[in-house]
């Protein structure tokens, strides 16, 4: 039985694909976050000068590469580093400090070819967030207590699926107090989130060939007025492993075992980008309403885009 399980577990491993974006040089992995890039020095050298060349060359290529990686649909990091001189030294230093994964030198040409290795969470985002000044995210929402009010209609739609326990002790503890009116009320708001099984959002914009991947890929409505990640995450909060404000697949199945949001996700449609900033994609008026369902996966950035190949 473990050896069946083994190899279930291999073909599904095998079967997934991640979301990478190559170059002459470099990839980047969006689906495990890290950019990896190369270099090779010139020939005829002593072994510690061609390795110590060949890092040279992949931490230049590494730079190159992440100058032109999209922070949202109109900024680049480049644009960040000219804007900002804690961005640009930050990112300097990220770039020396990069991982070197490994460093081969060949005897016979006496040359070395080396690849450096970052995190886009750790390293990339890290690096973006030492200037203040620069976040464009708003701040997440405080806990949603601090706030409540059982007579305000505002508070039914800050309830989602991981609230069922806390709700069901105010309810509890309502009654114990008498309060006939916050009960009837939260009673309600806890029957739509039992009528409710979804635990994250899957966007399926395979049909949108100009999409682009961008660090904080946003959900707009049919205005352009942005949805996700809007209130719900805040620039310094986790977003995932892959350092980008949604999970990324190519495949619609394999999208919907994805571990950011197993098991049974809100499967969404989308067919555009607002105009032409290509990494805002746009959800229609019924989609918009349904997202009132899962605002609790949305605060933990649970949402994963089917990307075109």
């Amino acid at each position: 039985m473990k050896y069946i399980l083994l190899v279930l577990v291999l073909l599904y491993n095998l079967e997934a694909r991640d979301v990478v974006e190559e170059s002459d040089y470099c990839a980047i992995n969006w689906t495990k976050g890290y950019i990896e890039c190369k270099g090779e020095s010139a020939e005829g050298q002593k072994k510690y000068r061609a390795k110590r060349a060949a890092v040279v060359v992949a931490q230049r290529n590494l730079l190159e590469l992440i100058k032109g990686v999209q922070i949202d649909s109109e900024t680049t990091i480049q644009d960040g580093m000219l804007k900002s001189d804690i961005i640009r030294s930050s990112v300097s230093g990220m770039i020396k400090g990069a991982q070197i994964v490994s460093n081969k030198y060949n005897r016979k040409y006496k040359s070395s070819v080396a690849t450096v290795k970052i995190s886009i969470g750790k390293d990339l985002r890290k690096a973006l967030l030492q200037d203040d000044s620069f976040a464009k995210w708003n701040n997440i929402i405080n806990n949603f207590l601090s706030i409540f009010s059982p007579t305000s209609l505002k508070a039914q739609q800050l309830y989602a699926l991981d609230d069922k326990k806390t709700l069901e002790k105010l309810i509890k503890d309502l009654k114990e107090k008498g309060d006939k009116n916050s009960v009837i009320f939260l009673q309600k708001i806890l029957n739509q989130i039992k009528n409710s099984s979804f635990s994250g959002l899957l966007i399926d914009a395979r049909d949108i060939p100009d999409i682009k991947i961008a660090l904080n890929m946003k959900l707009v409505d049919k205005h352009g007025k942005e949805i996700y990640p809007g209130t719900y995450i805040s620039q310094k909060q986790f977003v995932g492993k892959n350092g980008v404000s949604v999970g990324l697949d190519f495949d619609i199945d394999d999208a919907k075992k994805n571990k950011r949001v197993f098991s049974e996700p809100l499967v969404v449609k989308s067919e555009k980008i607002y105009k032409k900033r290509s990494s805002d994609i746009v959800l229609n008026d019924e989609a918009v309403k349904r997202l009132q369902l899962i605002r609790s996966s949305l605060h933990k950035a649970k949402v994963v885009v089917v990307v075109p190949e």
